[in-house]
């Protein structure tokens, strides 16, 4: 039996890594890497998304279900994702919250991406990875397709008949004096705003933060920092509290520019905010001045 064939046989009964391949055959893990990615590129095998420790798993096309034994080595919201979308079958993605959004992402072995198009344009499905095509179909079709309303009697209501009235005379209304058009206030929310936006530039110079691109709700900025300069996506958030589901759609924003995250608020964070933030990497919240 040659090197391919035991490597095979070995998967078989579970996904491998390098390290044990490497075993396998009598050679260091680079060479065993080596020969894994080869079969990658024959077909013959697939490589994991999921890694323990820092390497992917490597198993046979039809043995997907195996890496089922390795959720452990998800992280939690990962784990939580997978076992919500194995509950659910398939996932809209524009209706989940914008973490699980992220977590689908991460865990492509047990999600697949479907594109539907309809009346509303493209719109993408997650489905669980041992659904077949035909039930993921149905679904789909009953999520996306509005239920028909039962069609309306064909018996028309009659209408009743006016009853004419003489119309009462009204007296003729008497020139109102003209008044003095008042200029117009702003409004304490929009005064907010500007102040808001005033004290973010004014951040950005005394912490020598340069804006390098302006986006639809945030910055992609360049910081200084004592190991060189750093880059940033900055989402600036005018609220006197802030919430978890603001914490997550700045991680959101910031994983769509493949970027760390930096939240600028002059608000105060609800204790499900704080909690979240020590869990998520690559977030920051700055306070400005109010």
């Amino acid at each position: 039996m040659d090197k391919e064939e035991r490597i095979l046989a070995l998967a078989e009964s579970k996904p491998v890594l390098p390290m044990q391949v490497a075993k396998l055959i009598g050679t260091d893990s680079l060479m065993a890497s080596a020969f894994l990615s080869e079969l990658v590129s024959k077909g013959l095998l697939r490589v994991s998304v999921l890694k323990v420790g820092s390497s992917p798993l490597y198993f046979l096309p039809n043995k997907r279900e195996q890496l089922l034994n390795y959720l452990t080595y998800l992280n939690g919201k990962d784990r939580k994702t997978v076992e919500l979308l194995k509950e659910k079958k398939i996932l809209r993605d524009s209706k989940v919250e914008p973490l699980t959004r992220v977590s689908l992402r991460n865990v492509r072995d047990f999600a697949l991406p479907l594109e539907v198009t309809n009346n509303a344009g493209k719109e993408l499905f997650w489905k669980w990875f041992l659904l077949d095509d035909v039930e993921a179909e149905a679904i789909i079709k009953q999520t996306v397709e509005p239920k028909l309303k039962p069609p309306p009697s064909m018996i028309k209501p009659k209408k009743p008949k006016p009853v004419l009235r003489p119309s009462p005379q009204v007296p003729r209304a008497l020139p109102k004096p003209l008044k003095h058009a008042k200029p117009k206030k702003v409004s304490s929310r929009k005064q907010t705003a500007i102040d808001f936006e005033k004290a973010l530039h004014e951040y950005f110079q005394k912490n020598k933060i340069s804006v390098l691109e302006k986006h639809k709700e945030g910055y992609t900025v360049e910081v200084d920092s004592p190991v060189g300069k750093l880059t940033y996506y900055c989402h600036p958030k005018p609220k006197k509290r802030i919430s978890d589901a603001d914490i997550s759609n700045a991680y959101v924003q910031a994983q769509m520019h493949k970027l760390p995250a930096l939240l600028v608020t002059h608000g105060e964070l609800t204790k499900k905010a704080d909690a979240l933030l020590r869990t998520l990497k690559g977030v920051k919240v700055a306070k400005i001045g109010s």
